[in-house]
């Protein structure tokens, strides 16, 4: 097993685990089925529950604007984009990770930024990372614990310059929070300043030394869709977001793109060196939902 798959299990096993996600379960499985169908295809999988999953989100909406309500929408909305996406990346080199926890330590260390004496990381809610197309990562996979995990981090630090990383930051109000992603990529763009003693990376590791690095926005707007455009504040402050911005609908041109997008800008490399089409490839590992991938619970 590769390393980007025993990250994945143990991520979605996590994320179906937290109680909002765990909760919502019970209804959203029977609408993504419905969705995707029972057993699910690529294309309906990608297209079809991509710019549905925010409906499917909001099955279980209901909860008002209070904060308890908006912290719990948000666990639940950043559970959901999490198995969405990691669904649609099985068996490629591409895995969407939640906890920091699990992140490999160089991929941590590039994420940080140093203020003065203090470190902080972005206010990431998922990180999808792109292992590079080498064989001996596989080899140290095992539970990605103790010897294993020294072994694959040494290993990843000598190939950063082969590893894809984009942080994807996932809310449930897109207008109290555009802010925060357009901030955090402009840091991110800017490699840090010289005045005010603002640096990224440390322990020699840096975004500057990815293959790639790629800031995204997935929300699900509490407003009325019909009301956003080119020209509106929250749209003009994600339109430039190195990753994209996306929400759970079809594509509004101009606003939003579906979450589906997110792939083909994100993910290029990942499922086009698959060996065959990575609709074929998906197909293949879909057969196997109720053995190999049981844990993502379709």
């Amino acid at each position: 097993m590769s390393i980007a798959e025993v990250l994945r299990e143990r991520t979605v096993t996590d994320a179906l685990k937290v109680q909002g996600t765990r909760n919502c379960w019970q209804t959203w499985q029977p609408m993504i089925r419905r969705i995707a169908g029972m057993p699910p295809n690529a294309s309906s999988l990608i297209t079809d529950l991509g710019q549905s999953l925010g409906t499917v989100f909001k099955t279980t909406g209901g909860q008002g604007r209070s904060q308890a309500g908006l912290s719990g929408g948000g666990a639940a909305w950043e559970g959901l984009v999490c198995w969405y996406l990691n669904l649609c990346l099985v068996g490629t080199r591409a895995v969407v990770v939640k906890k920091k926890s699990l992140l490999p330590s160089p991929v941590r260390d590039a994420l940080t930024l140093s203020y003065g004496a203090s470190q902080t990381n972005t206010e990431s809610d998922l990180v999808a990372i792109t292992f590079p197309d080498d064989y001996s990562l596989n080899a140290y996979a095992g539970s990605y614990t103790g010897r294993s995990r020294i072994q694959i981090d040494e290993l990843i630090a000598s190939l950063m310059g082969q590893t894809e990383v984009c942080v994807i930051q996932c809310k449930t109000n897109w207008n109290d929070n555009a802010q925060i992603p357009m901030l955090w990529d402009l840091v991110y763009s800017s490699k840090g300043f010289e005045v005010g003693g603002v640096a990224i990376g440390r322990n020699s590791h840096s975004i500057s030394t990815l293959r790639r690095f790629a800031y995204a926005f997935v929300t699900l707007p509490s407003n009325p869709l019909a009301g956003y455009n080119q020209g509106s504040m929250p749209v003009l402050r994600v339109s430039k977001l190195s990753g994209g911005n996306y929400w759970g609908f079809a594509r509004k041109n101009g606003v939003a793109g579906s979450i589906s997008d997110i792939f083909a800008r994100n993910f290029r490399s990942a499922t086009q060196t698959l060996g065959l089409p990575w609709m074929n490839h998906l197909n293949q590992s879909l057969l196997q939902l109720g053995s190999q991938y049981a844990y993502f619970r379709y």
